[in-house]
């Protein structure tokens, strides 16, 4: 799901309300959800006590050692925190908002470092900005190894540095090092901010991704609530105190939420922080880009809540109101249009609305030939040529399915270094197997499936869906040839 982009530093008006904010419908929408999560942990104070303490235990053992303390954070602990909102690259001027010590000016050779740990930074993050991942990491590796010389390993900086670290080994699925990178991060960020810290939200929720990545359900659903708990926690704060309302920060902090739920899949809860986020004025964002992203990644994400109810109408419209966003922003972001794109196209697909579903993928190729020639960019249009050649074939155009089949598949075969048993590979070739049983071509169907089973079970370890239904695809083959038989010799009996 798209993230959000900032343009520049973030800038808090205090003044926007008065010191004691009345509490609104957001206000008492989290004490709902609190209460549905008090619910369903136990009830009572003294049970959800006892499970907040669970919490922390478990998190210790995650080697998280969290505090259940509410802890605050206030401006000056701040410093920096507009830093490495989203996974795209902002300017540099974003970057450092201030490395030097409180009234003092850094020396010489300290504003050398400075300036020589932002390039290695900034790079890193074009880096990762461009789904160049091995590149970003190599840089970010070398930032990080600086960072610790120059700040120290707490400072804030440095391990925003390990969180992008972290990002960028998710994108290689090196599971086990992104994990590190995160945990290392969230040590330093507790004890130098405390509990209530955006920045802890946010890769509390990224290490949840990992965990769930690698099938570990348990621990991730307990990384997202204690993520969903700390930003409804900073809401309530905000709100309190009359922060934030209407700044970028707020409707960020919306937009994050509204992804923790989608993810434990509390698909209502979702849907209202996106809306919120949403229904921000148009005077608000006007020739404001920062604004424009954030509503227009809004709406991509009500249209994917409105896809996983299976409301395609509904999704449609959003995904449509998301591009009209990004276009009127004239500065879209490749990789975000791209994804709005195909799940627009996605969506018309699922309403049989082919010819519209196809002008959506061809557009989005055609993007992200604009966009870069790199080889996860290569994958991503690899992605569109096989949506497509499920429309080719619903619509019984077999030989154009089948060409664009075996064109992603090439670009697959490229990517993972002709690793004829990785899964996607296994998947792609599993799908031209289908449309050969399409075409008649039995015996070739049947030789591709023994292949797929034979090199599916060599890497699989033990129960694995896939091998199942490659049994049952091979199963209704070997009916189909059965009946292709009898029909034969009944045709050769009458002649």
């Amino acid at each position: 799901m798209p993230q959000v982009s900032f343009q520049d530093s973030v800038k808090f008006n205090n003044n926007a309300r008065p010191a004691i904010a009345p509490k609104g419908k957001s206000f008492y929408g989290r004490q709902r959800r609190k209460r549905v999560r008090r619910k369903r942990n136990g009830g009572n104070n003294f049970e959800r006590h006892q499970l907040t303490t669970i919490r922390s235990e478990r998190l210790q053992g995650l080697g998280l050692a969290f505090s259940t303390k509410k802890m605050t954070t206030t401006s000056s602990n701040l410093r920096g925190s507009a830093l490495l909102r989203a996974n795209t690259a902002p300017p540099r001027a974003m970057f450092f908002v201030d490395l030097m010590v409180e009234g003092k000016p850094a020396e010489e050779a300290d504003e050398a470092r400075k300036q020589l740990l932002e390039k290695k930074f900034t790079d890193g993050l074009e880096r990762l900005f461009l789904r160049e991942y091995a590149d970003a990491k190599s840089l970010l590796q070398s930032a990080l190894g600086f960072g610790v010389d120059f700040l120290g390993g707490a400072d804030l900086i440095v391990n925003l540095v390990r969180e992008k670290l972290g990002d960028a080994c998710v994108h290689l699925r090196e599971w086990d090092e992104a994990a590190e990178h995160y945990k290392r991060a969230l040590h330093h960020l507790h004890e130098t901010l405390g509990r209530l810290s955006e920045h802890s939200g946010r890769i509390l929720a990224s290490l949840g991704h990992v965990f769930e990545m690698t099938g570990d359900f348990e621990n991730a659903t307990l990384l997202f609530d204690e993520a969903t708990d700390i930003q409804d926690d900073l809401m309530d704060i905000d709100e309190a105190e009359g922060k934030r309302k209407g700044t970028a920060p707020a409707l960020e902090m919306k937009y994050d939420t509204g992804l923790l739920y989608a993810k434990l899949d509390h698909l209502h809860d979702a849907e209202s922080f996106f809306k919120d986020v949403a229904a921000t004025s148009m005077d608000d964002i006007q020739d404001n880009p920062r604004y424009q992203s954030f509503v227009a990644n809004a709406n991509n994400a009500l249209g994917n809540v409105m896809y996983k109810k299976c409301d395609y109408r509904e999704a449609i419209a959003y995904y449509e109101t998301s591009i009209a966003l990004q276009k009127k922003g004239g500065n879209k972001n490749y990789f975000d249009y791209i994804g709005t794109l195909t799940n627009l196209g996605t969506a018309y697909f699922h309403c049989k609305e082919f010819s519209k579903a196809k002008l959506q993928f061809q557009e989005a190729i055609s993007e992200c030939r604009k966009a870069n020639s790199n080889e996860n960019n290569g994958l991503t249009i690899a992605s569109l040529w096989i949506k497509m050649g499920n429309i080719y074939t619903m619509q019984k155009e077999y030989d154009m399915a089948e060409k664009l089949f075996n064109d992603a598949l090439k670009i697959k075969q490229q990517h993972f270094k002709n690793n004829s048993s990785h899964a996607e590979v296994l998947l792609l070739r599993h799908s031209l197997a289908l449309l050969k049983i399409k075409r008649g071509l039995y015996d070739e169907a049947m030789n591709l499936f023994e292949d797929i089973l034979a090199k599916r079970k060599e890497s699989s370890d033990g129960d694995d869906l896939g091998i199942a239904k490659i049994y049952l695809d091979m199963c209704s083959l070997c009916l189909k040839q059965q009946r292709g038989n009898s029909s034969k010799i009944a045709n050769k009996e009458k002649a």
